[in-house]
């Protein structure tokens, strides 16, 4: 079962606001703000599919919100708008779509259905061109695009100690089934918000932190390098061995940095950490 979308609205007014959520609740997670800062706010702290926006409140206008929005995300908007001239506006500032006041809840229900189904089918052609079809996650392709945003604080690369050495005693299938387990092993650690794996190429991984302290990310791959030495690896059936990993640390999307620092990491000993 697909997970209950999230629709953020915001409008100045709460009667509105109730009447908004009255008109989704059955079908969607709804979360509400009553001004564009606390908007802001609630995106920061939850995972949301869709906004619903008024165009006219005081402090920022919906406009406003939208045009610092399109700054850095295209979470699909809907104006909702009385003013005509605003819905022209709207659309030329980047919003998806637009409703007029008053609306329709059915008419609602179906500008949010299409507007979703829209986002479902871009993020199905993304996941098949951008996965990695051994290991279930992003790709080398999937990075380099993500490499360039600016919230990335951080950028990890990792790398299985003693690879091929694997794959001579255990064979590919039995390198295969590693890397697998490897990549479950670090997914389960990871915040799906804030924390993304991508396979590099072979047996090499990177993670992209947003929004992390220095603390926060060495706390993590620290406690990370030892599930990977703890948690043993089944390489066939009934067949079990463990593996480590080295990890090269650098801040922002220097990449180049951070693979000079797995470099340093296994040429010290492997199976550590090194941070720029």
């Amino acid at each position: 079962m697909s997970p209950i979308k999230t629709i953020l609205v915001v409008d100045d007014d709460a009667i509105f606001l109730d009447l908004y959520e009255d008109a989704l609740k059955d079908s969607y997670q709804v979360i509400r703000a009553l001004s564009g800062f606390e908007a802001f706010k609630l995106l920061r702290e939850n995972r949301v599919d869709l906004m619903i926006l008024d165009s006219t409140m005081p402090g920022l206008t919906g406009l406003e919100v939208l045009e610092h929005l399109r700054e850095t995300s295209d979470l699909p908007v809907i104006m909702v708008t009385a003013d005509k001239d605003k819905e022209v506006q709207a659309i030329e500032t980047g919003a998806n779509d637009f409703i007029s006041k008053p609306w329709d809840s059915r008419v609602l229900n179906l500008r949010v259905k299409k507007e979703l189904g829209i986002v479902d089918a871009r993020e199905e052609m993304i996941r098949l061109i951008y996965t990695d079809n051994l290991t279930n996650t992003w790709n080398r392709g999937k990075f380099d695009l993500d490499l360039e945003l600016d919230h990335v604080s951080h950028i990890a690369m990792f790398d299985i100690d003693h690879f091929k050495v694997f794959n001579d005693t255990y064979g590919h299938q039995g390198g295969d089934e590693a890397l697998k387990q490897f990549v479950e092993i670090i997914q389960s650690t990871l915040n799906e918000r804030t924390q993304t794996l991508y396979r590099y190429g072979g047996e090499e991984f990177s993670v992209l932190y947003s929004h992390h302290s220095d603390k926060e990310v060495m706390e993590h791959l620290e406690a990370l390098l030892e599930d990977i030495r703890t948690i043993p690896i089944e390489v066939s059936e009934g067949v079990f061995t463990s593996i480590t990993a080295s990890i090269g640390v650098a801040h922002g999307n220097n990449y180049q940095e951070a693979d000079k620092r797995l470099y340093i990491a296994k040429k010290s000993g492997r199976d550590q950490v090194v941070f720029q």
